[in-house]
């Protein structure tokens, strides 16, 4: 029975590969930001925020996954053998032209969800909030990123058939998602210590 599953989900990939890596990335979101709102709690009362995973979820299915599988297509196309330096030039590129791309359209995407669903004024402060954000967080998530991605993903370019290696990104992101949540639970508890 897994087995029968395990087929007709591979020939999904192959077949309908934006829908179901869609469906996937939005899966996977929602379980990697139940656990990172999980780590953040500071107390068993605090409730899990659905708009969140929603903004989340949102930017998972709509922006990344079909901005992955269209860069990684044209990556393909420029270096098709998967030797080992093909799939390193593959994944600097990815980090330093995706990478850079896509956390800044993250950081402008959540922030500006976040900030219409509170029914903020959508020009001063949100574009304020963003800049800000963008300003404060990109070089760091960016150069944290270098750290994890560039070999996160020579491994996939290098291991990892090309129809499932949005799986194995998407798999990936939700332990980055985590640490980067982890990390700035810790930033702002010592913020708070030190005031």
């Amino acid at each position: 029975m897994f087995r029968r599953a395990f087929e007709w989900y591979n020939a999904q990939l192959k077949s309908n590969p934006i829908r179901t890596n869609m469906c996937n990335g939005g899966l996977i979101m929602s379980c990697g930001d139940a656990m990172a709102q999980r780590l953040r709690r500071r107390s068993d009362e605090e409730r899990h925020d659905f708009t969140r995973s929603a903004i989340m979820v949102s930017y998972a299915m709509f922006i990344s996954c079909p901005f992955w599988l269209t860069f990684w297509r044209k990556l393909d196309h420029r270096w098709p053998v998967d030797s080992l330096q093909a799939a390193f030039k593959k994944s600097l590129l990815s980090w330093a032209v995706g990478g850079t791309t896509i956390n800044t359209v993250f950081l402008t995407f959540t922030t500006t969800a976040e900030g219409v669903v509170r029914g903020d004024s959508l020009y001063p402060v949100i574009s304020e909030r963003v800049r800000s954000k963008v300003v404060h967080s990109w070089a760091t998530l960016v150069g944290s990123a270098a750290l994890f991605w560039i070999p996160m993903s020579t491994i996939n370019f290098y291991f990892m058939p090309r129809h499932m290696r949005l799986l194995y990104g998407n798999i990936m992101a939700v332990l980055w998602n985590t640490f980067i949540s982890y990390v700035q639970k810790g930033e702002a508890e010592q913020k708070e210590r030190n005031v």
